[in-house]
C-alpha cells in the first residue's frame, strides 16, 4: 500500500471527502492537486509537484482542523496517531 493511499483511507475514515487530479502546468509538468471537504463548509485544496506531497499537505491541513483544540486528561493537545483515530485502510483511489 502506498504512503498517499493511507492519507486518502485515513481522510475517509475522519469524516473528510476527498479528490484528486493531475494536470498540466503552462510549462507542460505534471501538477498534482488534492482537495478534502466536509458537510460542515470546510474545505481544503493544495497543488504539489508530486501526488506524495499533495496529500501530505492535505493531510497536515486537515489534521490541524480536525485536531486543534481537541486536548487530552493533561491539558495537551491529543493526536490521531496516538488515540487510534487513523488506523490503515487501503483506499480505492487509482
Amino acid at each position: 500500500m502506498k504512503r498517499w493511499q493511507i492519507i486518502a483511507d485515513n481522510l475517509s475514515k475522519a469524516g473528510w471527502s476527498w479528490g484528486c487530479v493531475s494536470a498540466l502546468d503552462g510549462e507542460g509538468r505534471t501538477i498534482w492537486i488534492a482537495d478534502a471537504h466536509r458537510g460542515d463548509g470546510k474545505r481544503f485544496v493544495v497543488r504539489a509537484d508530486e501526488k506524495l506531497t499533495a496529500f501530505l499537505e492535505l493531510e497536515a491541513a486537515t489534521w490541524t482542523h480536525s485536531w486543534v483544540g481537541h486536548t487530552n486528561k493533561h491539558g495537551r493537545g491529543s493526536f490521531p496517531e496516538k488515540s487510534g483515530a487513523f488506523p490503515d485502510r487501503q483506499s480505492s483511489c487509482q
